[in-house]
């Protein structure tokens, strides 16, 4: 049933994004930043508009439930399966960037004045130029934000990743959600205990990306905390006093 209810909830999705994009046109067009007969082709919009649908598209269809990949566990040569409705569920996470595009939206560097703002320095309002604000004003609280949502995020991924091999083993340790959880911690961190680790194709895949975006955020993480700990300038010269 609840196959059903995202599959029409994906068709709502994307005739939401299309009206969006339409709505987009007719708000540029009153504030006279479009011409009155220019559209979605004209302004550049299209492309985008035709990159965010195929982003909503996958997910759980019911009308796919027996469409099954076989694959082999390198470790013990036993088989096992991947469903096409657990390869649209792992897809389907992309759809978390609609959520982050709300408080993109909704951000003070992204508002009407920052929008002016903007304009009248020559710089482009966009969501990287949020991000890049945000780093900023609020580094650290950003930083951990984001880590904490990845965390859980590429942990369900990860679950959904190795979890087919617990149809071959009862005791199949990703199907309990805390120990993918720390699985991606590990990673992340580079620690890699060993006592977790991804043995299908899709889990290692991940993993692999898993590692490079835990070393960039936490490249991240120890830059802010040095930014942080620097001495300012007249802090620098009271410091030098105190020493001499």
């Amino acid at each position: 049933v609840y196959k059903r209810q995202i599959f029409l909830c994906t068709i709502i999705l994307i005739t939401m994004i299309i009206l969006r994009f339409n709505v987009v046109i007719l708000f540029q067009r009153s504030r006279n930043m479009i011409g009155a007969y220019e559209g979605l082709r004209s302004t550049g919009l299209f492309k985008y508009m035709i990159l965010e649908i195929p982003l909503s598209i996958p997910h759980p269809n019911p009308f796919l439930d027996e469409i099954r990949f076989t694959m082999s566990d390198q470790v013990l040569g036993k088989e096992y399966y991947h469903s096409v409705n657990e390869m649209l569920n792992l897809l389907q996470i992309v759809r978390v960037f609609l959520i982050l595009r709300v408080f993109f939206i909704i951000s003070p560097f992204f508002s009407t004045s920052a929008h002016r703002i903007c304009d009248m320095y020559d710089a482009k309002t966009s969501y990287f130029f949020v991000i890049k604000a945000r780093m900023q004003s609020a580094p650290l609280s950003f930083i951990f934000t984001n880590l904490c949502l990845s965390l859980f995020i590429l942990a369900y991924a990860l679950r959904i990743c190795e979890r087919p091999l617990s149809r071959i083993y009862s005791d199949w340790s990703y199907d309990n959600y805390l120990n993918a959880l720390w699985n991606v911690v590990e990673v992340m961190a580079t620690v890699g205990y060993g006592e977790y680790t991804a043995r299908t194709i899709l889990g290692r895949g991940l993993t692999i990306i898993i590692g490079i975006w835990g070393v960039g955020t936490l490249s991240l993480l120890v830059v802010s905390l040095s930014n942080l700990l620097a001495m300012e300038k007249l802090e620098l010269k009271a410091y030098t006093c105190l020493l001499y």
